[in-house]
Parts: structure tokens; sequence; C-alpha cells
């Protein structure tokens, strides 16, 4: 059985890049390792949400709707 990945937090700056990387995101290779974490989070947040049917315009007319 392989060992469990690490948390974002404990990885070092080469591993979250490797992960930056796979990701798409631009630019990668300039950022610190905070901004690069947070930039990541966000992603695999958008990329949840958007295996799930929920993009960003259909959020956003969720919430202007529930107003």
């Amino acid at each position: 059985m392989s060992e469990p990945r690490p948390l974002l937090e404990q990885m070092t700056l080469r591993q979250l890049r490797k992960i930056a990387s796979i990701l798409n995101i631009p630019r990668y290779s300039r950022m610190h390792k905070l901004r690069l974490l947070h930039t990541i989070q966000i992603k695999q947040k958008n990329l949840q949400c958007d295996s799930f049917g929920y993009s960003e315009a259909k959020k956003k007319s969720q919430l202007t709707q529930s107003r």
C-alpha cells in the first residue's frame, strides 16, 4: 500500500510547483510558496465544483436569484 499524500501545507515548493503544472496554473514558477498554495487550493475547489456540474456562471446566478 502506498503512503498517504502529504497535505498541501506540508509540501515543499518543488512539490507545489509540480501540482501547479498539472493543474495548468499560469506563471506558477514565479509564485512564492504561500501564493502558490492559495492558488492551488482555489483551483482545486473550482475543479470540484465543475465536476459536480457547477460552473462559475451557475454559482453567480444562484447567488443573485436567492437574494
